[in-house]
């Protein structure tokens, strides 16, 4: 016997807020017409909206449900396009109703019937703002009575909004989460600032205390910093000289809130433990934990990792000219397989880099094996945002976003927010693409239009110049769907081998 797939309970809780807010606004009426017909079809819209949030709670979780309360959303539209045609009070208070109304749909939408909200938006917009402007004037009670209607109607509207946020839907719990995390990295930013010249002196007008520790029992013997060469999203990096060698020393301070989602020591021993020819070695690390005596300052933890030097600076400077034929093509075959390599032997200890970008990847010189190889090798570095995947498990939730021109669809879209190792293969697709291209991926977009543009379904594409199997292969790592994605070792295979176009 088949089992009945029950409503989630916050969209149980949602159909009731709307049986509610149907019933409040019919007892409620509509003031600012008199016609018997006006307020006779604002009436039939509540009552139509109350019996399809009842058909969909007695019908339980089916597709006839989800259609009821998708016509149940276009009747509130239409509800909102009758009162827009008859309103009475001033643009101000219109435009109060329509944010709260827009709102509910929004939310409303989100939670019962989770696709083609933005339809429902700009349905329910057009048609309240051509009403509007078309609105017959109306004067049929005092102005304070249209405003305590309106108040009401608007409170009643919120009541439902409220109950909608609250509702711990997985698509309203997934965009607080986003939004609180893009606020937390802005805030990270604003609290690293003041801190930035404090690696390598004192800020004037200010004390502090620290104590140095090496939890890798290295030497003691601190790097002498230089230049800063770079900065991240959790610090900066310092050209320096270690046991008279140059290396690169990343420097990472975590202060308050930033001590709960990051573990410093994990980031550093990390980095230690990973050896491999295409990924940056660390040599070693110190960590200090940092005490202001100035009032009012909390107390912050400095982590130094050092790494070998990489001379020749990232990928993305190397990016400058199309490689889409012949020497540049068989070059851009050299570094994708450098960058499958070394994102293959993460995947073989079960770690997803999480931010694989022409940034996060170093170029560091070698001595050519002829004049048609490449004098560099590329090696992948940066494990600010890596997850190491415990036994037994394939995905992670996630809980820091990466950048966004080289983030999947499936964490952009709200129907799915895990994080699998077929993520970097997707990024890996993305700095084919800017490789080959020489120019960087959605470069004349915004982050939002981005995540529009990804969110919708559509993909970057190649040029025609580039030979049609490389096409396919940026096509298969670009998949909109993970599992349609090659392993990196397939990368690797393809890559490696030798091609008559590339030669």
């Amino acid at each position: 016997m088949r089992s009945e797939i029950r409503h989630d309970p916050s969209q149980k809780i949602v159909m009731y807020l709307g049986l509610f807010a149907s019933s409040s606004c019919c007892i409620l009426g509509y003031p600012c017409s008199n016609e018997a017909s006006v307020i006779l079809a604002f009436r039939a819209t509540c009552v139509g909206y109350f019996i399809c949030n009842l058909a969909g709670l007695l019908l339980q979780k089916c597709e006839l449900s989800r259609r009821i309360l998708r016509i149940g959303l276009v009747i509130n539209s239409l509800s909102s396009w009758l009162v827009s045609g008859h309103w009475c009070l001033g643009f101000g208070e219109w435009c109060i109703f329509m944010l709260c109304e827009h709102a509910f749909m929004m939310f409303g939408g989100m939670v019962l019937v989770e696709n083609l909200v933005h339809l429902h938006l700009l349905f329910t917009l057009t048609g309240s703002f051509v009403c509007y402007l078309l609105r017959r004037e109306s004067s049929v009670l005092g102005v304070e009575a249209d405003r305590v209607w309106d108040a009401a109607a608007v409170t009643v509207v919120m009541v439902l909004v409220g109950g909608i946020l609250y509702s711990g839907q997985r698509s309203i719990s997934f965009l607080r989460q986003k939004l609180d995390l893009i606020s937390s990295i802005v805030t990270m930013s604003e609290q690293e600032l003041p801190n930035s010249v404090s690696f390598t002196r004192t800020p004037s007008g200010s004390k502090f205390v620290s104590s140095w520790s090496s939890p890798n029992g290295g030497s003691g013997a601190l790097p002498e910093l230089s230049d800063c060469i770079g900065r991240g999203s959790f610090g900066q990096v310092f050209s320096a000289n270690y046991k008279n060698q140059k290396a690169a020393v990343k420097i990472m301070t975590w202060e308050g809130e930033q001590l709960k989602r990051v573990d410093p020591l994990k980031e550093a021993k990390l980095c230690m433990s990973m050896v491999h020819p295409n990924l940056v070695q660390a040599f070693d690390f110190f960590m200090r934990d940092c005490e202001s005596e100035l009032p009012g300052k909390s107390p912050w933890k400095e982590i130094w990792i050092v790494q070998e030097w990489c001379d020749r600076g990232t990928l993305n400077s190397y990016c400058d000219v199309p490689r889409t034929s012949g020497l540049g093509l068989k070059q851009a075959k050299t570094i994708l397989c450098d960058i499958s390599t070394g994102c293959e032997y993460l995947h073989s200890k079960d770690i997803i880099h999480g931010d694989l970008t022409s940034n996060n990847v170093l170029l560091k010189s070698r001595d050519s094996t002829g004049p048609l190889e490449l004098d560099f090798v590329c090696k992948v570095c940066d494990f600010g945002l890596a997850r190491v995947l415990e036994e037994g498990v394939s995905t992670l939730l996630t809980s820091q976003l990466g950048t966004v021109s080289h983030m999947p669809p499936e964490l952009i879209r709200l129907d799915n927010k895990r994080l699998t190792k077929k993520a970097d293969i997707y990024a890996v697709g993305i700095l084919l693409y800017q490789v080959l291209l020489g120019r960087l991926p959605f470069a004349k977009k915004s982050a939002p239009q981005v995540v529009i543009f990804v969110a919708s379904g559509k993909r970057l594409q190649l040029d025609e110049t580039a030979p049609e199997d490389v096409r396919q292969i940026f096509m298969d790592c670009t998949a909109l769907e993970p599992r349609e994605r090659p392993t990196a070792e397939e990368l690797v295979q393809y890559f490696s081998r030798d091609d008559p176009q590339s030669g």
